[in-house]
């Protein structure tokens, strides 16, 4: 931004010249005249802060000279004056324009400068940004050391406000609305695998945004506009959004070999939510019994008649050799312990399934704790967000309504 207003306009000048009055009577009654400026005295009016090359273009334009020696002359003008800029409150905002007319050479004691209030804005036109408040008109008088005599001088000051309905639409409310999708982000549950990628759109459509907007901001270094600090708290919470995302999900998908840590239970599991996990740990075991059985029950079923009837069948063949013979014969202790250890290899891959059952039970309620952790994780950093965010919006138009 270049910091300078140009003004196209008119100025009025009028002085009293004791050298230029006349009789009218004498005259045959002619009681004014248009004269060439450059056949009268003229003062030397300039613009204290005009930047123009040229220092100050001013037309040949002819000055109406009375019969008294008053003197009055307009002038069309093309001015181009510095104006500091506060881009603080952009697009809201407001910037004063100083403009000081003086003489450069004459001081107060041979030339007293005075304003009007006849200032009118008959002809005035628009400007496509800024819309002219209010005109303030002063009378300064000040001493330098050059001169024994101080210096008269008029000092206007323009009150310019912009027109803020363009950046309104295309800034500030696409803007809030990028802001709010931050919060969304927490909303979206974590088995649904879409979590990362909705963060990582969210935060490139921020940076994509702050670099479009960007070209349209002011870029002075006096001031940060409110607006920009906003974009930066909008790229900022993208980012803690797409950490927070990596780090739910983290614990969301844990196998359950650590467990929760005791400060993570104090904060965000109860007993209500320990219940709640080894209620869901248990629905999970008994669906994998229930599998195992389904698909291994009927080799299980086979393995045991089949040890019965071997077991019957021994006894009732010895029964019947006994009654048959009077010699008695042994029962044969290799078919005994044979069924003996066919029990107890049983009973060993029971106890087997039992401490397995046991072990996997306890990392599923280890991994349903981290999946309660990461979830109310979730939501409590979803609703700091969206807290934060109302936060600044609210306490950023705050500052805005109230900028004075």
């Amino acid at each position: 931004m270049e910091q300078r207003i140009t003004i196209n306009g008119w100025r009025k000048l009028q002085w009293r010249d004791e050298f230029l009055g006349w009789d009218k009577e004498t005259y045959d009654g002619i009681d004014s005249l248009e004269v060439s400026p450059d056949k009268i005295w003229l003062p030397d009016i300039k613009l204290y802060e005009n930047i123009d090359k040229d220092f100050q273009s001013e037309d040949a334009v002819n000055a109406l000279v009375t019969n008294d020696g008053m003197v009055t002359w307009y002038t069309p003008m093309v001015i181009s004056s510095s104006c500091k800029i506060n881009v603080r409150y952009f697009p809201f905002d407001v910037q004063t324009c100083t403009l000081t007319f003086g003489s450069w050479a004459y001081t107060i004691d041979s030339l007293n400068l005075n304003y009007s209030d006849d200032a009118t804005q008959n002809v005035f036109l628009n400007n496509g940004v800024w819309d002219l408040r209010k005109i303030h008109l002063e009378r300064i008088t000040a001493k330098y050391d050059c001169c024994p005599f101080p210096y008269s001088s008029v000092k206007i000051d323009l009150f310019l406000e912009r027109r803020y309905e363009f950046y309104l639409f295309n800034m500030v409310v696409p803007c809030v609305m990028l802001s709010a999708i931050n919060a969304l982000v927490f909303l979206v549950p974590p088995e649904s695998g879409e979590k990362i990628s909705f963060s990582v759109a969210n935060l490139l459509a921020s940076i994509l945004f702050q670099q479009l907007i960007g070209e349209l901001m002011p870029p002075l270094g006096d001031e940060i506009p409110l607006l920009g600090m906003f974009f930066l708290y909008m790229v900022g919470m993208s980012c803690v959004a797409l950490g927070a995302s990596v780090l739910i999900l983290r614990m969301f998908h844990r196998l359950g070999e650590e467990p929760v840590p005791r400060y993570l239970k104090r904060i965000f599991l109860r007993r209500a939510s320990v219940s709640l996990s080894f209620k869901r740990a248990s629905v999970a075991i008994k669906k994998t019994r229930t599998n195992r059985l389904s698909s291994n029950g009927d080799d299980g079923y086979r393995r045991g008649s089949n040890l019965s009837s071997t077991i019957i069948k021994e006894n009732a063949n010895d029964t019947n050799s006994k009654m048959a013979d009077e010699s008695s014969y042994p029962l044969h202790p290799k078919n005994d312990v044979n069924s003996t250890s066919k029990l107890s290899i049983h009973r060993q891959g029971f106890g087997d399934d039992y401490e397995s059952e046991s072990s996997t039970l306890k990392r599923e309620v280890i991994r349903q704790e981290w999946m309660t952790v990461a979830r109310k994780l979730d939501k409590t950093l979803g609703a700091l967000v969206a807290g934060s965010t109302l936060l600044v919006i609210t306490l950023i138009f705050i500052l805005f309504v109230f900028r004075g």
